[in-house]
């Protein structure tokens, strides 16, 4: 995460890595070389890959914790907020068992864009 002169919600960027890997049981770019990961994430070239089948609601608060422009992230009250409104919504749509699912379908998703970004390291 870029630290060098932090801004208004610049750390929520790192609450957007703590949901992916609460959602996704992942170690974010396990395996992948430390110092090419602080350079692709300190020039906006690299972030985490959200899995294809990733609810909507949770890829887009990612997204925007990710954003480019720290000025743009959500804050927390509004992280709150919206993980508020999706509270019920998810205890309602997703079972556990159903979750359990489809975090081991993004497990493999993920191992098969990090195996990608190890290949274009070489």
């Amino acid at each position: 995460m870029r630290r060098a002169g932090r801004q208004p919600c610049s750390e929520n960027e790192g609450y957007g890595v703590l949901l992916w890997v609460l959602l996704t049981g992942e170690a974010p770019y396990k395996g992948i070389d430390g110092l090419a990961v602080a350079y692709g994430v300190a020039v906006n070239k690299l972030t985490l890959p959200i899995p294809s089948t990733c609810p909507e609601p949770f890829a887009q608060l990612m997204s925007e914790c990710w954003d480019q422009d720290p000025h743009r992230r959500p804050n927390f009250s509004s992280i709150l907020a919206q993980l508020t409104a999706l509270e019920q919504q998810v205890k309602e749509d997703m079972p556990q068992d159903s979750f359990h699912s489809l975090q081991e379908d993004w497990k493999l998703e993920i191992q098969d864009m990090f195996d990608e970004l190890r290949a274009k390291e070489k």
